[in-house]
């Protein structure tokens, strides 16, 4: 269950980081 609980931690702070991306890209392409 350790194992389960660290992968799901890393999956969602991988997936904090892409919306992070996301965001600044789609301002970027609203500002241009």
């Amino acid at each position: 269950m350790l194992a389960l609980s660290m992968w799901v931690s890393a999956l969602l702070k991988y997936l904090q980081q892409v919306l992070n991306v996301g965001e600044l890209l789609f301002a970027g392409f609203e500002l241009s």
